[in-house]
C-alpha cells in the first residue's frame, strides 16, 4: 500500500461514524461511478453496474469457514469434510482484514462462521461474534450449528454477544427433543436432518439447466484457506478466487473473472463444468 493510499485508509478508519466518513462515502460511490471507462460494453452491462455500486451491492451473506473441522465428519459418509484431511485453520487475520473492509464499505447483510466447519468447536467463536459486533453494528450475525454443544447457557451467551439468529440441526428424535427445549428471545430454529448427495455432484449428467444462479456473490464464502468458493455445492474447491493473504476482498470480488461469471450465471449461462451439473440456484 502507499503513502496515499495509506493516509486515505487511516483518515476513513477514524471518521468512519461521523459527518466526515458519510461524506467520504459518497465521494467513493461517485468515483465508482466514474469508472465506467474501465469497463467494456453498454450502460446495462453488469460488470459496470457493479462497479458503480460497489463490491457487496448483490451480497446477503458472507460466510467465513473457520476451519475444516467438524466434530460429527468422521460418523457422516456424506458429509465432505468426512475426506478433509489435514487439519485446517483460518487466520483471525483474514477473518479481521476482511470485517474491516465490510466496515468501509457499511456492510448491513448476514455474517456467519460456519460453511461446512462446526462454527462451535473454535475457541474464538465468541471472540469473532463480539468483535463482528463491535465492527458490524448494523450486520446480522447468524450462527448454523449441528447442535452438539449447543445447551441453553451456550445459546444465551451467543445472543447476549450479539447473533441474531441460530438455527441448529438435529440428527435424531432425542436431540430433536433436547434442542426444542431452548428458549431465545431470537430466532431459534431447531430442523431434523437428512444428509443429501451432494458428494456425488461432480459425478451427474449434464442437465442443460438455464436457470439464473447468483453464486459467487449473493453468499461470499471464505474458505478456510483464504479463498472464496464459487458456492456451498463446490465442496471439492475446484473454482476459489483470489488469495486473501495478498488482495482485499474488494479486489477479488470486483475482479473481471467473478464478474463475467456472475454475469454469465444470472443470465442463466452454466458454463462451468460443475454448474452444468447442479440441479439448483442460489
Amino acid at each position: 500500500m502507499n503513502k496515499y493510499k495509506r493516509f486515505l485508509y487511516n483518515f476513513y478508519k477514524k471518521n468512519t461514524n461521523n459527518f466526515i466518513g458519510k461524506t467520504f462515502r459518497l465521494l467513493r460511490a461517485k468515483l465508482y461511478s466514474l469508472r465506467k471507462q474501465n469497463f467494456n460494453g453498454t450502460k446495462d452491462d453488469l460488470r459496470y453496474v457493479e462497479a458503480s455500486k460497489g463490491a457487496f451491492d448483490k451480497t446477503k451473506r458472507i460466510a467465513f469457514e473457520l476451519s475444516n473441522i467438524c466434530n460429527y465428519a468422521t460418523i457422516h459418509a456424506k458429509c465432505p469434510l468426512n475426506c478433509a484431511g489435514e487439519k485446517k485453520i483460518l487466520s483471525e487475520n483474514i477473518v479481521y482484514k476482511v470485517l474491516e473492509s465490510l466496515k468501509i464499505n457499511d456492510y448491513r447483510g448476514y455474517i456467519a462462521f460456519d460453511v461446512y466447519n462446526e462454527p462451535c468447536i473454535d475457541p474464538r467463536l465468541m471472540m469473532f461474534i463480539k468483535k463482528t459486533r463491535e465492527m458490524l453494528p448494523k450486520a446480522k450475525i447468524a450462527i448454523q450449528s449441528n447442535g452438539f454443544y449447543f445447551d441453553q447457557t451456550l445459546a444465551e451467551e451467543l445472543e447476549k454477544n450479539g447473533v441474531g439468529i441460530i438455527r441448529v440441526s438435529s440428527y435424531n428424535p432425542l436431540e430433536f427433543e433436547r434442542l426444542s427445549k431452548i428458549k431465545l428471545n431470537i430466532p431459534f430454529k431447531v430442523t431434523p436432518i437428512i444428509l443429501d448427495d451432494r458428494m456425488k455432484i461432480y459425478e451427474l449428467p449434464e442437465n442443460g439447466s438455464t436457470r439464473p444462479c447468483l453464486a459467487p456473490l449473493n453468499e461470499v464464502l471464505v474458505t478456510h484457506d483464504c479463498k472464496l468458493a464459487l458456492c456451498c455445492w463446490d465442496w471439492k474447491r475446484q473454482n476459489v478466487f483470489g488469495d486473501l493473504n495478498t488482495q482485499s476482498i474488494e479486489e477479488i470480488l470486483l475482479s473481471d473473472e467473478v464478474r463475467d461469471l456472475y454475469e454469465g450465471l444470472s443470465n442463466g449461462k452454466r458454463n462451468l463444468e460443475i454448474c452444468k451439473r447442479c440441479p439448483h440456484c442460489r
